[in-house]
């Protein structure tokens, strides 16, 4: 359940920001243009154009509702949600439901499939209700793909939420985490693989629908192929916590100081380092002096730092197999028991943290990390 490509904002819900990646445009239009091309064979243009607007928007607020199920069940179990993406699959909702256990892994996972069943079964029963007409071959349509996207999604497969229930049931019944991962793996393989079998035998028989059924099979058992190696690593960062990994940070820059002082007091002496912004106490950014070079040196700090967007937020002692899944392509903010920011971290701290302890295949020992300077020292 994460988002990829290029996203834009379109709205806030509840707190949690609601994104649109590039590919959500491709694949949004083609299906416009799909069920416009299908009922202007059947009535004039512009009611064509009306149904189709139907399917599109209520095809789409379903996967949106899909995607909120996640949102609030993650929620109802006290975990945070960092934003709801649409992508060119449907959508992903970043949560921490591993957080709390198998059981509340596999309630989030499970409550998307089953909002799309449920509103599946709602369309059908709409439709029942309506005379015959085009609308309510609409309905029935609707009701038709919401039942197939529920059933398909909830294959126990990699990355569909199947394969995340699945790993939760495994989690539960092991109580071993890297162990269920691997046998969501094992899964992935075999539904991946049977895919791709029936979709060979489709093809033989001029079924359409070979391409697709292939093409998710494939998928399904590349994310299957790849689990040995990543459940090695998550064995492998699971040894380390965010304090060890992360950059220290100490007093912060202030977002209104301006560039030329940030740069002669901190940012020449130290052309490597990327320093935290703050305002009030809180890290608003960061600035290295390669960004500082992009903007004026009247300008204030702020200006020329990189803006941390809904910085993900992570605790001192958090397992760095869990810290990888939150940051993702951002920049995590590390907070002490007691809330204050003690640290930043990225991929990119993990990935020197692996080199520093398993650059040899085995665990051993690094020196602590060096703290930045302090910017009010």
């Amino acid at each position: 359940m994460f988002g990829t490509g290029n996203q834009f904002k379109v709205a806030r819900i509840r707190g949690i920001p609601i994104y649109v990646s590039s590919s959500w445009f491709i694949v949004a239009a083609l299906v416009l243009f799909a069920q416009y091309t299908n009922y202007s064979r059947q009535v004039e243009p512009a009611e064509a154009m009306q149904l189709a607007a139907v399917v599109f928007v209520l095809f789409f607020g379903g996967v949106l509702l899909h995607e909120a199920a996640h949102a609030i069940a993650a929620r109802s179990f006290g975990l945070p949600v960092r934003a709801i993406t649409l992508v060119f699959w449907g959508g992903a909702t970043e949560t921490r439901s591993w957080r709390k256990g198998a059981v509340a892994d596999f309630v989030v996972a499970a409550s998307g499939p089953v909002t799309t069943a449920l509103l599946g079964v709602m369309f059908y029963a709409i439709a029942s209700r309506m005379p015959h007409g085009e609308l309510r071959g609409v309905m029935s349509y609707l009701g038709y793909i919401n039942l197939l996207f529920a059933a398909f999604n909830a294959i126990p497969g990699f990355p569909l939420d199947g394969g995340r229930m699945l790993m939760a049931i495994a989690w539960g019944v092991t109580r071993n985490r890297v162990l269920a991962f691997r046998v969501a793996g094992i899964g992935s393989l075999l539904i991946g693989g049977g895919l791709i079998a029936y979709a060979v035998l489709s093809f033989s028989t001029g079924n359409g629908g070979a391409i697709f059924f292939g093409y998710i099979g494939f998928v399904i058992a590349s994310v299957g192929r790849q689990i040995p190696k990543r459940a090695i690593l998550r064995g492998q960062l699971s040894r380390g916590t965010a304090a060890e990994a992360m950059r220290p940070v100490a007093a912060l820059i202030p977002a209104d100081m301006s560039i030329l002082d940030a740069t002669e007091q901190w940012l020449r002496p130290f052309p490597d380092r990327i320093f935290p912004v703050g305002r009030a106490g809180r890290v608003i950014g960061t600035i290295s002096l390669q960004d500082a070079g992009n903007v004026a040196a009247s300008e204030p700090v702020h200006a020329g730092m990189v803006r941390l967007v809904d910085p993900p937020l992570i605790e001192a002692e958090e397992p760095l197999d869990d810290v990888v899944d939150w940051v993702g392509s951002r920049e995590g903010l590390v907070a002490s028991p007691t809330g204050a920011t003690i640290g930043l971290i990225d991929v990119a701290d993990i990935e020197r943290w692996l080199q520093a302890h398993w650059a040899t295949g085995e665990y051993r020992e690094a020196p602590a990390p060096v703290a930045p300077p302090r910017p009010d020292a």
